[in-house]
């Protein structure tokens, strides 16, 4: 599986025929369809079968949400308890599943982290419910395979668009075409870019329909936590952070559809008891919220600069999103090149274009100091410069050298940053665990350990929780760089 996945890594997509060629002399032809067959499952290869003969390419964002899958599994246990957990480790490392299936491999989860003293069929029925509530809360639907029993009368497209608006199959008479229908935009709704059958759960315990992670809703679970905290942070009020939690809880997962606003009533009606506050108190801090830039422009058609005009609310994610993704690299910034390097970095983000005098003039430092600053950030891709020539002749003498900072650019440095970094600390997760393998099998087959291997085996559990808290919280700065729409 290795080489054939490494293989369509290193030449892109191909077909059954030339992968059987390139490992024909490590790999048998057998082996090489029952490897594809594998990675197909997983869902890291996906198959083009407009073209013939069919290619065989990466699934590039698959591959990627792996990085997630251990926190999607604390994400689930804080709601769902074991039980939710083991479903979603279970699915982590098998992708799709039945339902039959999932439910005996998450026993065997749960089995290793509870003591089951309830009987095999209370068992059952517990991981039935289980089930059924994480599919209502569309953390589970319906995998993309020829298996998805729909009703005789609706004509399911085979490959799903995506786009402004969902798909949702119409049904006809017998005697009609089948035509795909697009709804009207829905204003104030939670709309799906998927339709609601892909959430349908059957009553038959025997339905072989296949199931799979829904990616875009841990990913709009994530993006709301990240912004009420930075709320939190910036405004120091639970209430502010409260009222961006209840405003989010009515954006989208996914899609460009209309985001619907909330009134200051509403907002204080939806809020938790503790938190509710008179209107003259709610209007004072969504007034505070606004001045931070928390909110859309476009609240309320027509709204004008007075304040009071606001009477609708919604929060402005794209806005919020880009101000913390320039607050880390900021940050970032004044931890490599100190103070005077940051205020560059924040003028010429304000200013667009500064030439080297403005920003030495600006940033309070001598003319020398700015010039080193801005090449070695510029040498690392955080800076720009453009020439702008005088005239017609365009010599270097009578050029204008305008300094910019391409933030676009900037978000793709990091990622690729925090990329190796995580890559990094994976490599040394797994070349710890070797070193401790021979300790684990001891403790497997009940041989008792001696002070030297428990000392080890000790050191080894206090490095690797601090090795995967890391690669989790640089799991967070790749969402916030790459993942949050």
């Amino acid at each position: 599986v290795q080489a054939v996945g490494s293989c369509l890594l290193s030449h892109g997509s191909q077909s059954l025929r030339s992968l059987q060629q390139r490992l024909e002399d490590s790999l048998p032809r057998n082996q090489v369809s029952k490897s594809l067959l594998v990675l197909v499952n997983q869902g890291v290869v996906t198959v083009d079968t407009k073209k013939i003969p069919a290619e065989y390419s990466i699934e590039w964002n698959m591959v990627h949400y792996r990085i997630y899958y251990s926190e999607f599994v604390l994400h689930v246990s804080e709601s769902y308890g074991e039980m939710g957990a083991s479903i979603i480790e279970a699915f982590c490392k098998h992708h799709r599943l039945t339902q039959a299936s999932l439910i005996t491999l998450a026993k065997a989860y749960y089995a290793n982290k509870e003591a089951q003293s309830a009987e095999q069929k209370e068992i059952d029925t517990e991981f039935k419910k289980c089930f059924r509530k994480l599919v209502k809360s569309r953390y589970i639907r319906r995998a993309d395979t020829l298996q998805m029993n729909y009703a005789k009368d609706v004509h399911v497209p085979r490959k799903r668009k995506i786009g402004m608006q969902p798909v949702v199959p119409v049904v006809q008479g017998k005697r009609k075409k089948t035509v795909i229908g697009f709804p009207k935009p829905i204003a104030l709704s939670h709309v799906e870019i998927i339709n609601e059958h892909t959430f349908y759960i059957s009553n038959d315990d025997d339905d072989e329909s296949f199931w799979q992670l829904y990616h875009h809703k841990f990913m709009c679970e994530f993006r709301s936590k990240c912004i009420q905290s930075y709320v939190h942070t910036r405004t120091g009020d639970e209430v502010c952070a409260s009222v961006a939690s209840t405003l989010l809880s009515r954006v989208p997962i996914s899609g460009n559809v209309i985001r619907p606003s909330m009134s200051i009533v509403q907002i204080n009606e939806r809020l938790p008891k503790r938190m509710r506050t008179s209107f003259q108190e709610m209007q004072e801090k969504l007034r505070s919220m606004r001045r931070l830039g928390l909110f859309a422009n476009d609240s309320v058609p027509g709204m004008g600069d007075d304040e009071k005009v606001v009477t609708d609310f919604k929060i402005d994610v794209e806005g919020v999103l880009q101000q913390i993704q320039f607050e880390h690299a900021r940050a970032l910034v004044q931890t490599r090149y100190g103070d005077v390097g940051a205020r560059m970095f924040v003028l010429l983000r304000k200013h667009k274009r500064l030439v080297e005098t403005q920003v030495a003039e600006m940033a309070i430092c001598a003319k020398k100091e700015a010039r080193e600053l801005l090449h070695k950030m510029m040498r690392a891709g955080f800076t720009q410069v453009l020439h702008v020539p005088r005239d017609a002749a365009r010599r270097p003498n009578r050029m204008m050298y305008f300094w910019t900072v391409n933030f676009t650019e900037v978000c793709k440095i990091l990622v690729d940053m925090y990329y190796f970094s995580w890559c990094n600390l994976a490599e040394r997760c797994l070349h710890e665990g070797g070193k401790i393998k021979p300790v684990h099998i001891k403790i497997g087959q009940g041989i008792t350990l001696t002070v030297e291997e428990k000392g080890t085996l000790e050191k080894w559990d206090l490095a690797n929780k601090k090795l995967r808290d890391s690669m989790i919280k640089i799991g967070g700065l790749i969402r916030l760089f790459r993942d949050f729409e």
